[in-house]
């Protein structure tokens, strides 16, 4: 067998894979769907898609609540600074929306998902 062919075989896609695609599953069990005008890569869930996913963050929660994690909810929105302080900005400033401005003053930015 030449070198390296086991690790390329692995990236051929198989018969199983084909049948096992998230994408193509999804679709046919009606639990997402992609639209042009969103970008293929940012799915929307039908209503079954919907209760999959409340179902499994439901679950996840329970989990967290049941191993002595307690939530919290943050704005999704924050001033500049305080990326600058915690280091998001020089690490992920470029990949971020810019700050908004409000009233002509520059206030706040997006942040970033799951941060």
């Amino acid at each position: 067998m030449p070198r390296g062919f086991a690790v390329w075989s692995l990236a051929l896609p198989s018969e199983e894979t084909t049948l096992n695609d998230h994408r193509r599953l999804g679709r046919e069990l009606g639990l997402f769907d992609t639209d042009p005008l969103m970008d293929a890569g940012l799915p929307y869930r039908l209503p079954d898609g919907a209760t999959v996913r409340y179902a499994l963050e439901e679950y996840v929660r329970d989990a967290e609540r049941r191993a002595g994690y307690r939530h919290v909810y943050s704005p999704v929105l924050g001033k500049k600074e305080l990326y600058e302080i915690s280091g998001h900005w020089s690490h992920h400033g470029d990949d971020v929306f810019p700050p908004m401005e409000l009233g002509g003053v520059r206030a706040a930015a997006p942040r970033k998902l799951g941060a």
